[in-house]
């Protein structure tokens, strides 16, 4: 995807531009990314470029919306120390020995959505930045800056309850595109990308002794996530246990056909809730190019969970 990815998804470090960089940039309306240094008092972005270069970009550069709507000055505050793509306009000056430069946010994301985002059909596979996380879902950026949406229910088959939380140190992901409406919005999901039942349960046999996450107490039993994908139910302890709680699980029964596995809860185990294994990390079985039907269950299972992409 090249210069179309998404903003900052590397984390890499820029190196300082020169000026006959920039000329030629300038000529080839090529898309750079720089760091925000700060912002003015009118909303402009202030782009440290090179030695003695400076680059800006004005609140009505920083977005690009087909409908023209106004942007709001937060959005320009918001991107203070952060990177950002854009494409340099022209030399506008000569300050105290620097040069300026007035770039385009705007103008980058302009040739994203027309050489890229509409270019893609459901099914895609695609790199995203993620950008903010919230109970319903996680607005990633997919190219340029610009967002689109990943629903929580759409993040994995076991549910996530508090995506604010489990989520917090996930920057990256893969995903897939699952709808484009007719303003080229895009809707995301994730699970297809992470492994059918058969393919999670590989990891687990009958009599195994693993660590898994409480998803919720239920009345007839208490279900717990043993993998990104997949999830187990047992009978309640006589034990207090509640959602997000670390517990140590036994495989007691596995049942293929109809994708049922048995569990039996033997103790709670105490972790900081601050550690690394307190946050999901997914590993992805399709990381790239295009899927149209993805199958999580079993063929013989009564229920069947099946996500189909139409293009």
């Amino acid at each position: 995807m090249g210069k179309y990815s998404p903003e900052y998804l590397t984390h890499r470090e820029i190196k300082p531009m020169s000026f006959n960089f920039l000329h030629k940039a300038i000529e080839n309306k090529s898309v750079l990314e720089a760091k925000v240094d700060s912002c003015t008092e009118d909303n402009t972005l202030i782009l440290n470029l090179g030695k003695n270069i400076i680059g800006k970009i004005p609140l009505e550069e920083l977005e690009y919306h087909e409908d023209n709507r106004d942007i709001k000055p937060v959005a320009a505050v918001s991107k203070v120390g952060k990177h950002v793509k854009f494409v340099p306009v022209q030399i506008i000056d000569k300050v105290d020995g620097k040069y300026i430069v007035l770039c385009s946010r705007k103008e980058s994301q302009k040739n994203c959505y027309e050489n890229y985002i509409k270019k893609l059909i459901p099914g895609d596979i695609i790199d995203a930045r993620v950008c903010k996380i919230m109970s319903y879902g996680i607005f990633c950026d997919i190219g340029c800056g610009i967002i689109a949406l990943l629903p929580t229910n759409n993040i994995s088959v076991t549910h996530i309850i508090d995506p604010e939380n489990l989520l917090r140190y996930v920057r990256r992901m893969k995903v897939v595109v699952k709808e484009i409406d007719e303003n080229y919005r895009v809707q995301l999901s994730h699970k297809e990308l992470l492994g059918t039942w058969a393919e999670e349960i590989q990891q687990f046999n009958v009599g195994d002794v693993v660590q898994g996450t409480v998803l919720s107490r239920e009345d007839y039993g208490t279900f717990v996530r043993l993998s990104q994908n997949l999830s187990g139910l047992a009978e309640n302890p006589e034990f207090d246990v509640k959602y997000g709680d670390e517990v140590a699980v036994k495989i007691t029964v596995i049942k293929h056909d109809n994708m049922k596995v048995k569990l039996l809860i033997l103790n709670k185990i105490d972790t900081d809730e601050n550690s690394e294994d307190a946050f999901i990390k997914f590993r992805y079985n399709i990381d790239s190019g295009h899927i149209n039907e993805w199958k999580y269950s079993t063929p013989n299972a009564k229920k069947q969970i099946i996500s189909k992409f139409n293009s």
